[in-house]
C-alpha cells in the first residue's frame, strides 16, 4: 500500500532505536533514532485513522451547545 514503506522504516528506526541503546551507544543516538520511530507512527496514526473532518468538528460548536 501507500504507507508500507512509512510502515517498514518505522519499525527500522525504532529497532535501530533499540539496539543502539542495548549495545551502548550514546544515549543522544538511541533518543533521536526512538524519537523518529515515534513521530513516524503519530503520523502514520494521524493520516490513516483520523477522518479528514474531525479536527474541524472538534473546534466547531453550535450556538446553543454549552463550552
Amino acid at each position: 500500500g501507500r504507507f508500507a514503506p512509512w510502515t517498514v522504516a518505522r519499525l527500522a528506526v525504532t529497532a535501530a532505536g533499540a539496539a543502539a541503546g542495548l549495545v551502548g551507544a550514546p544515549a543522544l543516538v538511541a533518543f533521536a533514532l526512538l524519537g523518529a520511530g515515534e513521530l513516524i507512527g503519530r503520523w502514520l496514526f494521524y493520516v490513516t485513522v483520523v477522518p479528514l473532518d474531525m479536527p474541524g468538528s472538534f473546534w466547531r460548536h453550535p450556538a446553543e451547545a454549552p463550552r
